[in-house]
């Protein structure tokens, strides 16, 4: 599914794509979906901005998932 996100690359959702779809439904409803933030260990942060918007994920990685602790999501707009 990555692919299809890649620049001058067509959407072409084909059988492959939909097995890693439904691979990544089963990873977001299996346990453990929740975990508490370690304080001990170190943090990640990954961030994202375009002309429009920005993201952010603070994770963590924990029993060899990463987990997060905190999105955040930003749409800029020139309305004031």
């Amino acid at each position: 599914m990555h692919a299809l996100t890649c620049k001058d690359t067509p959407f072409l959702w084909d059988s492959t794509c939909q097995q890693a779809f439904e691979s990544l439904k089963q990873c977001l409803i299996a346990a453990p979906v929740v975990a508490f933030p370690n304080f001990d260990s170190p943090f990640l942060m990954e961030m994202d901005a375009s002309g429009i918007g920005l993201g952010a994920v603070l994770a963590q990685k924990q029993e060899n998932w990463f987990c997060s602790s905190i999105g955040l999501c930003k749409s800029f707009s020139s309305e004031a």
